[in-house]
């Protein structure tokens, strides 16, 4: 690397037009040298605005500065038609989608997780295409499609709050399985987060719910409050609390 640390030039006139010519004649004598190694030519700009030049070899080069990510986090102002619209369409509480949204992604809608959930309400892919999400990174869809499931878990345990967040952290399955809140501490943790933000405070027990699985003529599997009239389902029982 070029070392000027005891270079002292001295330049008469104005100072803006002594610093150009330094930066001028620097850079040629950075070129200079360059024509007798490999080295590439590099500039950055420091915290302070200040321009650094340099030209150590590939195996030893500094990496400039990394400049600031842009923000990527939607306002909640800028998202709230979104919510409002989805929650008009779905007869979903505003105030519930904003708490989980916060708590999935703070309104990031650049998010993905390690597991791979996207976007404001970190769907993961298989939701969005159930739930009919085309274009599951457009702010727009992934906010109708997280809302369309998280009604459809509603429904499905009865408008039972605690088990409905739940099993949007962990999948209605774990919910079914467990007959409660599933014993993971991320989804405890994510209930009491997503539950107190919407201001509900501690968890409330779960009470009894009764649920039925049945499996259509084309082989997809349905949860559903209402008892089917016809064919054959399983009855599951969420009896126990948290």
């Amino acid at each position: 690397m070029l070392d000027i640390g005891n270079f002292q030039p001295t330049f008469y006139g104005n100072p803006g037009h002594r610093m150009r010519l330094f930066q001028a004649l620097f850079i040629c004598s950075i070129m200079i040298c360059g024509s007798f190694s490999s080295a590439e030519i590099r500039l950055r700009i420091d915290e302070h605005g200040n321009k650094i030049f340099f030209n150590l070899p590939e195996d030893r080069q500094v990496q400039p500065t990394k400049s600031a990510q842009p923000i990527t986090s939607v306002k909640k102002q800028e998202i709230a038609p979104i919510i409002e619209s989805a929650c008009h369409k779905y007869n979903v509480d505003p105030d519930l989608v904003n708490a989980v949204i916060q708590v999935e992604s703070a309104y990031n809608k650049h998010a993905v997780s390690h597991a791979g959930a996207i976007g404001l309400m970190q769907l993961m892919p298989a939701t969005a295409s159930r739930f009919g999400v085309k274009r599951i990174h457009d702010p727009e869809e992934n906010v109708h499609g997280g809302v369309k499931y998280l009604k459809f878990l509603l429904d499905l345990f009865n408008n039972d709050l605690t088990l409905a967040v739940a099993a949007y952290n962990a999948g209605e399955g774990a919910v079914q399985k467990y007959r409660g809140v599933p014993k993971y501490s991320e989804t405890q943790n994510y209930v009491k987060r997503v539950l107190s933000i919407y201001g509900k405070g501690n968890i409330p027990n779960a009470t009894a719910k009764v649920v039925y699985q049945y499996t259509d003529t084309s082989g997809l599997i349905h949860f559903t409050t209402d008892r089917p009239k016809s064919g054959d389902f399983t009855e599951i029982n969420l009896s126990k609390s948290l």
